[in-house]
């Protein structure tokens, strides 16, 4: 809107502004891409950490059968058990864990690898046909409040669930003649040809737009618009909501007016695997406004299933500690935020 005000400014996690300010259906078709190769990436990270080291360094390896042999297929499997046969939380009200909320666990997992090890043991704890003990997961994710283990379904909502629908419902294209059975069919289309663990739930979750009240006017593009300072772009290529191809299609329709930076990680976001690369190149953007070069790419630093605290250790350099502490503090701000805006307890995207 005002493009010769803009000063140094970075998107990270992006999505395709096309898909998002149009039809429900281009956005979901946009947005779910590389959802099931990052759940494939946290069930191959737990089957290589088991070999590594023995069974225990990933417990969910050992629930594997001659029918269920891959970490993937005990997970799929599981969530498949539960809507068969619910788990009981709480006495009142009563609430029920199904394959649905499993699934939106899952998918909230997906956000943060830093916290992929624990979520395998929660897991664990969750599919062994002897435990079936929701707790590790639900206070992993935030459901159940830490101060007070009883609350299930709190009274009062913190979730901030409108405001995430108020962004999109206003943003997005009115869903004027779109019927249920126009939503059926793309929640079908989502579950078999984008990700079965979370499409068709996707799908469900915008419904609401079409009863939301309609702003009085919104933005559509165009997005070329010649900008004071260049943008710079981050893109995740396993990111379990916003594709890297989301922010290739942002940089080819912004038409010179960003940079893209990929970096090679898992998870929500850069911040999501600490990269002491893409950190340098934001000191150097936001302090020096020294752009990044065209097609650079970035490696993680954190393994997947090792803390970021406990890969600290993997450069001494102090410089490069104090960055990763700094990352570390913000992520857990984002995850904080996340956590208060639903996306922990719904696995919503931000």
């Amino acid at each position: 809107m005002f493009p010769d005000r803009v000063g140094r400014v970075v998107l990270d996690a992006v999505v395709d502004p096309t898909a998002f300010s149009g039809a429900y259906e281009a956005f979901v078709r946009s947005t779910l891409v590389d959802t099931e190769s990052v759940l494939d990436g946290f069930a191959r990270a737990c089957e290589e950490r088991a070999a590594a080291s023995s069974p225990d360094g990933c417990l969910l390896a050992s629930l594997k059968t001659p029918t269920r042999p891959t970490v993937l297929s005990v997970l799929r499997g599981g969530l498949t058990d539960l809507d068969a046969a619910p788990i009981v939380l709480g006495a009142a009200p009563i609430t029920l864990l199904t394959g649905n909320e499993g699934s939106q666990q899952l998918f909230a997992v997906l956000y943060r690898p830093a916290m992929w090890a624990a979520a395998a043991d929660a897991f664990y704890a969750l599919l062994d046909p002897a435990q079936r003990d929701p707790m590790p997961l639900a206070r992993l994710i935030g459901v159940v409040p830490e101060d007070d283990p009883s609350v299930f379904c709190p009274a009062e909502d913190e979730s901030g669930v409108n405001a995430s629908h108020a962004v999109e419902c206003a943003d997005g294209a009115p869903w004027d003649g779109i019927t249920m059975e126009d939503v059926e069919a793309l929640a079908s289309e989502a579950e078999t040809g984008l990700s079965p663990l979370i499409g068709r739930l996707f799908v469900y979750w915008g419904r609401i737009c079409a009863h939301w009240p309609r702003p009085v006017e919104r933005y559509a593009g165009p997005w070329n618009a010649t900008l004071s300072n260049k943008v710079v772009l981050i893109g995740n290529t396993n990111d379990p909501i916003t594709p890297l191809a989301s922010a290739r299609a942002t940089e080819a329709l912004m038409n010179g007016n960003a940079v893209l930076v990929t970096q090679r990680s898992y998870g929500h976001g850069s911040l999501a695997q600490f990269s002491l690369c893409t950190v340098q190149m934001l000191q150097r953007y936001f302090i020096d406004g020294t752009v990044p070069a065209s097609g650079t790419v970035c490696d993680a630093d954190v393994p997947i299933f090792k803390s970021a605290a406990a890969g600290a250790d993997a450069d001494s350099s102090v410089e490069a500690a104090a960055m990763r502490r700094g990352a570390e503090e913000v992520a857990r701000f984002v995850a904080k935020a996340n956590r208060r805006g639903g996306l922990a307890r719904l696995g919503l995207f931000v």
